[in-house]
């Protein structure tokens, strides 16, 4: 298979397409397995998902790190900080804007 283009999503993009996918035609193995998987986990709509990127955007620079924390959604500070990259963890007070924005979402 030949890769086309790449880019980030959200769960709930995932669930978007696969499902529309399935609506035209059967899917393969692996994409049901994702397709129930981003299913179950996808906690936000792909549009509260990017109103959350945007507020996201203000405390956390690289891109990856923001759709790993929108996916997860991480409900205590601990998880939160295991979305960063070694050596890349933000101060205290971020973390709590951040975990608090997440509550904000539903998180």
């Amino acid at each position: 298979m030949e890769k086309i283009n790449e880019r980030l999503l959200f769960l709930s993009e995932v669930k978007n397409y696969l499902s529309k996918r399935k609506a035209e035609g059967e899917l393969s193995y692996e994409q049901e397995e994702t397709l129930d998987y981003a299913s179950k986990f996808s906690s936000l709509s792909a549009k509260r998902a990017n109103e959350l990127k945007e507020e996201l955007e203000k405390y956390v620079k690289e891109e990856a790190t923001i759709y790993t924390i929108i996916n997860m959604m991480p409900t205590k500070e601990a998880l939160l900080k295991n979305c960063f990259p070694k050596g890349k963890l933000p101060e205290d007070k971020t973390i709590k804007s951040i975990a608090k924005l997440i509550k904000k979402y539903g998180g």
